[in-house]
């Protein structure tokens, strides 16, 4: 209903899971997604959410982000 509402694109990723997979690997993961998805959405349009294991993914992979990439994503 959100995403009718707002007219928004939502992305749902199938990711790995342990123990078959390592947070790294994860994380390698997330990262080619999120690098693929902005090739198309400024970064500052993006919101990474989730629930339970996924809210700790999301904001896991936010501090990632402010690390690696040198992002301010709270202005």
């Amino acid at each position: 209903a959100l995403v009718k509402k707002f007219k928004v694109r939502m992305v749902i990723p199938d990711y790995p899971l342990a123990p078959e997979a390592t947070f790294r690997e994860l994380y390698e993961f997330v990262e080619k997604l999120y690098k693929k998805i902005i090739q198309e959405t400024p970064p500052e349009n993006l919101i990474l959410m989730g629930d339970s294991a996924g809210g700790g993914l999301a904001l896991g992979f936010a501090q990632t982000l402010v690390e690696k990439m040198n992002l301010c994503l709270i202005k």
